[in-house]
C-alpha cells in the first residue's frame, strides 16, 4: 500500500478516535507511527491538521477542510482493492 494512503488511513482514524492510540490500535501500528504519519502530512502540507492536548487531539479547521478528501482517496482505494478482488475471482 502507498505510504501516503497509510497517512490518510491514520489521519481518519484518529480524528474517528480522538486518539492516536486508539488510532494505532484500530490500524495494528504504534502510536509513534500513527503521530509520525500526521506530523509528516502536516510537514508535508505546511498546515496543522490536529490540536494535540492532553485528552486527546481534535482536528483543526483546515484539517476539516482537507478531511473528505482524504476520505474520498481511501474509499476510493478501498473500492479499486474489491474490484481487483473480484476481477481475481473471475479468472
Amino acid at each position: 500500500m502507498d505510504s501516503n494512503l497509510q497517512k490518510y488511513m491514520a489521519l481518519l482514524k484518529t480524528v474517528e478516535y480522538g486518539s492516536f492510540t486508539k488510532a494505532a490500535e484500530s490500524l495494528g501500528y504504534t502510536q509513534s507511527s500513527v503521530s509520525k504519519m500526521i506530523a509528516d502530512l502536516e510537514q508535508e502540507w505546511h498546515i496543522s491538521l490536529l490540536e494535540r492536548s492532553r485528552n486527546g487531539v481534535q482536528i483543526t479547521a483546515e484539517g476539516m477542510a482537507l478531511l473528505p478528501y482524504a476520505q474520498s482517496l481511501v474509499n476510493d482505494y478501498r473500492l479499486l482493492r474489491e474490484r481487483v478482488a473480484d476481477t481475481d475471482d473471475c479468472s
